[in-house]
């Protein structure tokens, strides 16, 4: 597994509103957001500039952003290591100053009011941009937790995140088969590379910051980070343990992959021994499942 998406998490005060609420699926497989955020140390180390030469604002906020949200998803469908193939739907919400027109209905029946249909990118939301990949729990879907993620967008940000085949509301396999928990960690790899492979003339093609921590480190030979791996509560805690180093060495393999000493690299998980919110609600959930690179 590649994991691209490094520099990808902002975590804000309080909840979006003014959207309907929608099944979040039970994360009982342990399954952790793949947003991944950095911590390069200081004292200012508390507040993430995310939007790098987009100009617009510092996360955590507790306020929506100039933009509104746009959204568009396509089917694809990639090769897997035994010779077969699998089909995913993948999201991808993005800032927009459009206002009039149809909202996405997520698994053609969950209907999202503060999202618009095939809004045009907002032409002055930045040259690059941040992006968040989100993976939904057990039985969910990707726009399940929208209404957690929305503000990420409104302050200029990309969310990505897939439908994954065979785990969702409508198609959920009971119990969950093994292939499935590995197909899942394939989805994500998938849905980077889709946006690594976008056409040349569509609106975000090339302008998605996907590669943070290589460039960090590549032009700073003396960094080393740990790689930690996090998840909520929910399911067992041994097996959300493993899970959670699961993702960390996958990102850590990623590194190597790119030339980064595996020395400098150490990977860890601490399941749900350390959370950062309440577990006792979805939105605390949402941040606790999580991966951070942080400076040693």
């Amino acid at each position: 597994m590649r994991i691209r998406a490094l520099v990808v998490v902002c975590l804000f005060s309080s909840a979006c509103s003014g959207t309907p609420a929608m099944p979040t699926g039970d994360a009982g497989d342990g399954t952790v957001d793949a947003a991944i955020g950095v911590d390069m140390g200081g004292d200012d180390a508390g507040d993430v500039d995310v939007t790098g030469d987009t100009g617009v604002g510092v996360l955590p906020v507790t306020e929506d952003g100039p933009f509104q949200v746009g959204h568009r998803s396509f089917d694809d469908t990639y090769a897997l290591p035994d010779g077969g193939q699998r089909t995913i739907r993948i999201h991808i919400w993005y800032p927009t100053h459009g206002i009039d027109g149809e909202h996405p209905r997520y698994l053609g029946a969950f209907r999202d009011d503060g999202s618009i249909e095939d809004a045009p990118l907002a032409a002055d939301s930045g040259p690059t941009y941040p992006v968040h990949i989100h993976t939904h729990g057990r039985r969910g879907f990707a726009g399940a937790s929208i209404d957690v993620l929305r503000r990420h967008v409104t302050h200029g940000w990309v969310l990505v995140g897939p439908d994954h085949t065979d785990d969702t509301f409508t198609d959920a396999q009971i119990p969950l088969s093994g292939p499935v928990h590995y197909e899942r960690i394939l989805d994500v790899t998938e849905t980077l590379d889709a946006l690594e492979g976008l056409p040349a003339d569509d609106p975000l093609a090339g302008k998605l910051r996907l590669d943070r921590v290589v460039e960090y480190m590549t032009h700073k030979p003396s960094a080393r980070i740990r790689i930690a791996g996090h998840t909520d509560n929910v399911g067992n805690a041994r097996a959300n343990q493993r899970l959670s180093k699961k993702r960390a060495e996958a990102v850590r393999d990623y590194l190597v992959s790119q030339g980064i000493d595996g020395g400098r690299i150490e990977a860890v998980g601490y399941g749900d021994e350390r959370p950062i919110a309440p577990n006792d609600t979805e939105e605390g959930r949402q941040k606790n499942r999580r991966i951070e690179a942080i400076e040693l």
